[in-house]
Formats: C-alpha cells, sequence, structure tokens
C-alpha cells in the first residue's frame, strides 16, 4: 500500500473526471486532511486520510469511492462546518460517523436537559414554603424548591393521614385534596349496617332454622341472628316441621308431647286455654258453666240449679232462657243449665257438645285449625299460608298463631 497525493492537487483527477464534488470537498478541507470530528468521531478513528492502493488506477483512489467531508461515501445531509439550527437554536453540522452529521448547538442546554435558561441552578440551597430546601429540576426547562424535610405526597408540608392510591372506604383510593390533606374518592355507599359487603338480608329480617330469630348488624356479610331457638335447647323444630317447643300443643315442652283438648302450651307446659281455668283434672269456662258458674283460677264456682248466666252468674228461678246468640247446654249433672256464647267457647263451638281438638280454635262457632307462627310475634306474617289468617299471640304466647280460614277466634 502506498499513500498517493492529496487528490486535492491533483488537478489532471479534477480535470480528467470532472469531479466537481471532490473539488468541492478539497475546498472545504485545511490542508490535505479532514476536519477533527467534535460531536461524534468517525467510525474507525482515522483522521479522514484516504490510503491508496498502487494497483488501483481509479482516479480517486479508493475503487470508485469519492469521500465524503467525514471520510465515508455516503452523501451527507449538511456539510460540517457549515450553520443549522438546532432545537436549542443555532448551531454547526458536525461528523457523527463516516457518513452522517449532526447539528451541534453554538450553546450548550442546560442542566435538566432542555434549552431554555433556568431560574437558579440545580443542587443550590434555596428556602422552600416548607423550610430551607434545594433546587432540583422540574422538567427540562424549570427548577423547584424541594424542602429538605421532604414535600408530602400532595405538595404540601403537613403530614398526611395516609398514602395517595391506598385502599379507602368501599372500593376508594385516597387521592389528594388540596396540598396538605387527602380525600376517599370512588367509594361507594356502606350498607345498612356500616360496612362494604353486600348483606343477604336487611337488619331486622327473620332468621334462624325456622324464622324465629332476628337479623342484627354483626362484623360478617349475613349479620348475626339473635333470638333464634338455640339448637340442642327447645329448637323449634319436631323431624322436618318447624314447631315451637313452648307453644305448640302437639309438642308442648318435646315433640310428640300433646296437651288435652281444652288445653294450649305456655313455656313449655300445658295450661287451660284462655277463658277456661281448671278445676280438678278439667278445663271449665270461668263463667257461663251451670255446674261451675262463677269459676276462678282460685276455685270451681257454683252449682246452679237453674241457669248460669255467661254475664251474671246464677240467673233467678224466673229467668228461663238465655241470650239472644248464646247456647242454652244442659249441664251433664243437676238440673241446671249453661248459658255460652255460641261464637267463642272451644268446648261448645257453635252447637252444645261440639268440642274442638287440641289444635282448633273456635273461631265465630266454628273449630279451625291453627298452629303457631313461628318467627311472627305480631301479624302479618309471611309464615301463614294463603288459606290462613294470622291471629294474635294467644295470652302467654310469644308467636301469632296461624288460623284456618278468615275468622280469628275471640278467646285465646
Amino acid at each position: 500500500m502506498t499513500r498517493r497525493a492529496c487528490p486535492c492537487h491533483d488537478g489532471e483527477v479534477l480535470r480528467s473526471q470532472g469531479w466537481i464534488a471532490l473539488g468541492l470537498f478539497a475546498a472545504s478541507a485545511v490542508g490535505c486532511g479532514y476536519p477533527s470530528l467534535e460531536f461524534g468521531e468517525p467510525a474507525d478513528g482515522s483522521t479522514g486520510d484516504v490510503a491508496l492502493d498502487a494497483s488501483d488506477t481509479s482516479a480517486d483512489g479508493v475503487d470508485g469511492c469519492v469521500p465524503n467531508a467525514c471520510g465515508g461515501c455516503g452523501p451527507l445531509t449538511g456539510i460540517p462546518g457549515t450553520a443549522c439550527a438546532s432545537s436549542c437554536g443555532a448551531g454547526s453540522w458536525v461528523c457523527q460517523t463516516k457518513d452522517s452529521v449532526g447539528c451541534k448547538p453554538t450553546t450548550s442546554g442546560n442542566a435538566c436537559g432542555g434549552c431554555g435558561a433556568l431560574s437558579a441552578k440545580p443542587g443550590d440551597a434555596c428556602t422552600s414554603a416548607c423550610g430551607a430546601g434545594t433546587w432540583v429540576c422540574a422538567g427540562i426547562d424549570a427548577v423547584a424548591c424541594k424542602s429538605s424535610t421532604g414535600n408530602n405526597e400532595c405538595g404540601g408540608c403537613s403530614a398526611l393521614t395516609g398514602k395517595v392510591g391506598d385502599a379507602c372506604g368501599c372500593g376508594g383510593k385516597l387521592a389528594c385534596s388540596g396540598t396538605d390533606a387527602l380525600v376517599c374518592s370512588g367509594s361507594s355507599s356502606p350498607n345498612a349496617c356500616g360496612g362494604c359487603a353486600k348483606l343477604t338480608a336487611p337488619p331486622g329480617s327473620r332468621c334462624g332454622t325456622c324464622n324465629d330469630g332476628t337479623l342484627i348488624c354483626d362484623r360478617r356479610p349475613a349479620g348475626k341472628c339473635t333470638g333464634a331457638t338455640p339448637r340442642g335447647a327447645g329448637r323449634p323444630k319436631c323431624g322436618a316441621a318447624c314447631v315451637s317447643t313452648q307453644e305448640d300443643p302437639r309438642n308442648c315442652g318435646g315433640c310428640g308431647t300433646s296437651c288435652a283438648a281444652m288445653e294450649h302450651c305456655v313455656a313449655g307446659a300445658c295450661a287451660c286455654r284462655p277463658g277456661l281455668v281448671r278445676c280438678g283434672g278439667a278445663c271449665v269456662p270461668s263463667r257461663g258453666d251451670a255446674e261451675h258458674c262463677g269459676a276462678t283460677g282460685g276455685g270451681c264456682g257454683t252449682v246452679c240449679t237453674n241457669l248460669c248466666m255467661e254475664s251474671s252468674g246464677c240467673a233467678p228461678s224466673f229467668v228461663t232462657s238465655c241470650g239472644a246468640g248464646e247456647l242454652t247446654c244442659a249441664s251433664s249433672t243437676g238440673s241446671g243449665k249453661s248459658c255460652l256464647w255460641a261464637k267463642k267457647w272451644p268446648m261448645h263451638c257453635g252447637a252444645c257438645g261440639v268440642a274442638c281438638t287440641v289444635d282448633q280454635v273456635c273461631a265465630e262457632g266454628s273449630c279451625q285449625g291453627y298452629r303457631v307462627a313461628v318467627g311472627c310475634t305480631t301479624c302479618p306474617c309471611a309464615t301463614c299460608g294463603a288459606t290462613e289468617k294470622c291471629c294474635p299471640a294467644p295470652t302467654g304466647h310469644t308467636y301469632a298463631i296461624c288460623v284456618q280460614g278468615t275468622q280469628c277466634p275471640s278467646l285465646i
């Protein structure tokens, strides 16, 4: 390999080839070397001089390549050393590689990477709203005074009660509210118990195996069932049926324990139905029975020889008939007669001697089946079916009763 004379001085080469471009390059070169690269050296680190092969007979000495101003063979987008406009203002073209140039600003950019003048030097001391601080870049063309103790996430100086983005409320997240406060954003309304979970039923709804409890607010989606009969302690269920062993005359005090026809179940024990009192082993009307006229809880009353009036006891001998709407029923012993209201007494329901069974009541002169409405203390009650009427709880009972038909009994 040999070095030829500089092509910029080889007039014969220029004239014989007519390479105007090489002439322009020679005119811009200093001596025979190429410009040193400040904004990007040639990729091979060469100086720009071209080594010619003695066996090469082409006029340019590089196998047909006319070197550009950066030492490569490709066209350049600008002439190194000439003026250009950069993103930061005026600049000049400089070589970046052998085949590319870049516009280098005449003045360098600022310390934050932008072109604009900064109001302060990053790193210098400053005084912020929160006290002593340091200038820091706030973008590429601006600085801000950051507190040495650190501003909060919202840009203020006060301590925040949480972190931006933390979960809050019901599905919400904490967000800045001004510079020194947080607010719960996007939260849905709490449920009726103040929580976020969906309740299975509103507080106050009936609950329990036999619907005899009440839902109250508790730390669980379903709430807490209170008032339901505890499992294993008078649980209101016998077999598949929901009953109250405290009030069901067929299951009084325990499943299968039945009371007598004129009895009902109170607090798990059999007692005379309302309006009846116990006399010996039988339950008799407290008023109107000729054999027990005026009977009370403390005695069996008086035996009348004439009529026992439901409203006034034994009637005078000249009174020979009962009042309108009353039954005149002969006494089972003696000569007295009973004057009983036909529509209410379970042992003479609608007619003398028509007695209702233990699970029936006398409703307007007709024996109708009934059951305890477990879970309902008042009417109306969803436990009662379409063919039943909800009637108030009998004396001493907690639960209402469901009576067949459309009428409630007078004595319950």
